[in-house]
């Protein structure tokens, strides 16, 4: 092991700026890493038997189950939506959807927490799904995407109209 001096203030500057760099170094080091699985899905063994399980037992609701796999964020590993909007993108019926979410919970597939006007989180067990780099599991938590149909919510229908050029402030300030 290489002992090094740091006696003088300028060895000790140049200590200072070698930790420095190792920072820097470690850093650019994760958010490579971050980079490198953007939009990617990590799915374990014990995902795959889930995912398996799923399509065996019911294979309407794996449907479902992958719908929110494919939209939870990143880094909270849950997605905030409405069943109908759920019902929407998989091209089922509500009552439909609200039988697979409940079976999906009851296998313990989903844990699903209701947030006001009839939207859920629902979070997916990071040690089956994951989308994030799996060294950043420790950092769960619960911010999440959130997912608004236009056709359950009218402000949203006019914010995107106003966004996309289709409506004008004063318009959107009149509805």
């Amino acid at each position: 092991m290489q002992e090094i001096s740091v006696a003088t203030a300028a060895e000790r500057h140049a200590r200072l700026s070698d930790f420095a760099g190792e920072d820097a170094d470690q850093k650019a080091r994760d958010a490579a890493a971050k980079r490198t699985n953007v939009d990617f899905t990590q799915v374990t063994p014990k995902g795959w038997a889930r995912v398996g399980d799923l399509i065996d037992k019911n294979p309407a609701a794996a449907k479902t189950f992958v719908f929110l796999a494919r939209h939870v964020n990143g880094q909270e590993n849950a997605v905030v939506c409405s069943q109908q909007l759920i019902a929407d993108e998989t091209k089922t019926s509500l009552s439909t959807v609200k039988r697979h979410l409940d079976f999906l919970e009851n296998v313990g597939a989903i844990v699903r927490l209701k947030i006001q006007g009839g939207a859920c989180a629902y979070c997916l067990d990071p040690q089956e799904i994951w989308r994030y780099w799996a060294n950043a599991k420790k950092y769960a938590a619960f911010n999440t995407r959130t997912l608004v149909s236009k056709r359950e919510n009218k402000l949203a229908d006019r914010q995107m109209r106003m966004l996309f050029g289709h409506e004008t402030a004063e318009e959107t300030d009149q509805a």
